[in-house]
């Protein structure tokens, strides 16, 4: 923060696995992050996603001091079961779940709580998706808190990407390439390494660890940028006069030429 003294708020998200597995850790460091943001005056907002599962004293302590709560629900009960198992095999995750958003709410938490929906091929119909829309406000999720997905393997559309660039006109995305906003995002993990992908399983954009100096991070940034980001490795696109309004529109497509798809 000493380096960036025009930052005025940091938002910093629980991923995993679970993180409300976790919670009590979290708890202690999201008290390390404030103290660190208020040395510098820097506002500080916490988001996770989770399964909302599990309910206990820590993650209810955990849960009451984030700004955005994302739930994870892979469409209606017989969809999201099938996914996601109980270790005994005899109580619905669905269910819990959805009582656990009830508790949540109840508690006064209803401003912080989104459904993520990521919802396989089968779902999408209106039989299906319109009484587990209205489950959801039943339950007390504001509607303008529940978003659908396709995160889950398709049929239709096996690339999620191509859907994206399919279905969007030029320019409609609000962050044009904001998965390589220059030191935006980060995710660092249990061991202090330090990513700009979340999705990153196999080190490939590891950019190094927290006792790695600033500058050396953000060289490993753009050297990854540089090797990741279809648009820069497209000829095409590298000569085009609006490279910097479009980027090669979806960058989460990957082994595709954007300029095949554009026609400036």
């Amino acid at each position: 923060l000493s380096e960036y003294p025009s930052i005025e708020m940091g938002r910093f998200q629980f991923i995993g696995g679970e993180a409300s597995l976790r919670a009590r850790s979290n708890l202690s460091l999201m008290d390390g992050i404030r103290s660190v943001c208020s040395e510098f005056e820097v506002e500080c907002q916490f988001a996770t996603t989770t399964n909302c599962f599990e309910l206990n004293e820590d993650v209810i302590k955990f849960y009451s001091q984030i700004k955005d709560i994302t739930v994870s629900l892979d469409g209606p009960k017989i969809f999201h079961d099938k996914q996601r198992k109980s270790l005994d095999g005899e109580e619905s995750p669905f269910d819990k779940t959805v009582s656990n958003i009830k508790t949540l709410i109840g508690m006064g938490m209803r401003d912080a709580i989104r459904v993520q929906a990521s919802v396989p091929d089968e779902c999408i119909s209106e039989e299906v998706m319109i009484p587990f829309y209205k489950m959801l406000l039943m339950a007390g999720v504001k509607f303008e808190r529940i978003i659908f997905g396709a995160i889950v393997p398709t049929e239709h559309h096996p690339k999620v990407g191509q859907k994206f660039m399919e279905s969007n006109k030029f320019g409609a995305f609000p962050v044009p390439c904001c998965k390589y906003r220059l030191m935006h995002d980060f995710v660092v993990d249990s061991t202090n390494r330090v990513y700009c992908d979340y999705f990153d399983a196999d080190n490939k954009n590891l950019l190094g660890s927290l006792t790695d100096t600033m500058e050396s991070i953000r060289n490993a940034h753009i050297a990854s940028i540089r090797k990741n980001m279809e648009v820069l490795n497209d000829e095409k696109c590298k000569q085009c006069p609006v490279i910097g309004l479009c980027w090669g529109w979806c960058t989460n497509t990957k082994g595709i030429n954007p300029s095949d798809h554009c026609d400036q």
